[in-house]
């Protein structure tokens, strides 16, 4: 499960962000269409996460007959995919791959969250969400390295690698049970007293909202990366090999999240990782040399990896094994690289800020962030006791 779990995010991991970098390199591709193209990604990944439950049962009542099979199919169609623009190099080809690269990896991960959480609750469930974050993090600045020395002569030939990665991911994929386990919550087993329950939800609500602003301000930030960058002075694989910062500090981040427990059921966490997130990506914007660069994207990270970590463990903690359960918990990622794009579009559409984009940029989605903020901390202040009001799960 690790193995491909690892495996693809090299492929969805880098895409979803690499992309950028491949379509700067290659196709001279302008902030401004970096963020068409994000925004556009996003847009067909949101559907297809929140409806990942009703098409993967539906695909698998009528042609497949099993999960597995579907989690198979999806596999090859993502390594097809990742072959188009290679055979074919035209920016209307990026285009078509990131289209429909893009719905599949909506229908994919839920998937993969369903076998991680089915049969898992308590300290095994932590533990299996802790290796799974670290699993899909870690692939990602590695992806990023292998990228860097094909940045300059041949963009296009990281999208064939990761073709191979994901035809190698098929054999892997076998090995999985034809289903995903039975949630312990459906079947009677549940650890969590009913006013744990009720204090998860809320922060399970609070997390939601934190990890919709962490990638408002990711997907605000992705397609201008490497302009950012390039104002500080990298070039080319450099750019590639600093932007990796942010991941590796959000592995480091899920890592100990993983190894303690102390804050399960806590609120303050949250707050740490909105402020880390604020603070990392108003300074990325405004950092003026490498060297005061690097650190606030390193504190970017934490932000990102606290918020995700947060979300995903309350999310299958007092979710289920049910693909809907990860299919809101990819939606609301998808919702983030939706609108962060969408107002930094809008930064650069109007006259004023358009003169000083990051600033623009900065001001719009940070007064965003902050509202999202405030709402995450509103849903996830503490309420009446559970036996006074019985929480509404859903």
């Amino acid at each position: 499960m690790l193995a491909l779990v690892f495996l693809c995010s090299l492929g969805t991991g880098a895409i979803t962000t690499g992309v950028f970098f491949i379509a700067r390199e290659r196709f001279e591709f302008s902030a401004t269409h970096n963020l068409a193209l994000a925004l556009v990604m996003s847009m067909v990944y949101i559907p297809a996460a929140w409806w990942s439950g009703p098409i993967v049962r539906a695909l698998r009542a009528r042609f497949f007959k099993t999960t597995q099979r579907v989690l198979l199919t999806m596999l090859i169609g993502m390594s097809a995919l990742c072959a188009l623009p290679p055979l074919a190099p035209s920016p209307l080809a990026l285009w078509i791959f990131a289209l429909c690269y893009m719905p599949l990896t909506g229908l994919f991960w839920p998937v993969i969250e369903s076998y991680l959480s089915g049969g898992r609750t308590g300290q095994p469930l932590r533990r299996a969400g802790g290796l799974f974050n670290v699993s899909w993090s870690v692939a990602i600045p590695i992806a990023y390295w292998l990228m860097s020395p094909f940045m300059e002569r041949a963009p296009l030939a990281t999208l064939v690698g990761l073709a191979f990665v994901h035809g190698f991911c098929v054999p892997v994929a076998l090995r999985l049970t034809h289903e995903p386990a039975r949630h312990l919550i459906d079947t009677g087993d549940d650890h969590l007293t009913l006013d744990e329950r009720a204090i998860y939800t809320r922060l399970l609500a609070g997390a939601r909202r934190l990890l919709l602003a962490s990638y408002v301000l990711m997907s605000a930030l992705a397609p201008m990366a490497p302009t950012v960058l390039e104002r500080v002075g990298l070039e080319h694989g450099e750019k590639t090999a600093a932007w990796s910062v942010v991941h590796v500090s959000r592995v480091v981040t899920f890592a100990l999240l993983a190894a303690f427990s102390f804050w399960h059921g806590k609120a303050w966490p949250l707050a740490l990782g909105a402020a880390a997130m604020l603070f990392g990506f108003v300074g990325t914007l405004t950092a003026p040399s490498v060297a005061l660069i690097v650190p606030v994207l390193a504190l970017l990270g934490v932000g990102l990896g606290a918020a995700y970590a947060a979300s995903f463990y309350y999310a299958m903690e007092v979710g289920g094994a049910e693909v809907d359960a990860g299919g809101k918990h990819e939606a609301i990622i998808g919702m983030g690289y939706a609108v962060g794009p969408l107002i930094a579009l809008i930064a650069a559409a109007t006259p004023v800020l358009a003169e000083h984009a990051s600033t623009g940029v900065a001001i719009l989605v940070g007064c965003a962030a902050c509202v999202l903020f405030a709402d995450a901390v509103r849903a996830a202040r503490p309420g009446p006791p559970a036996h006074e009001k019985t929480p509404d799960l859903h």
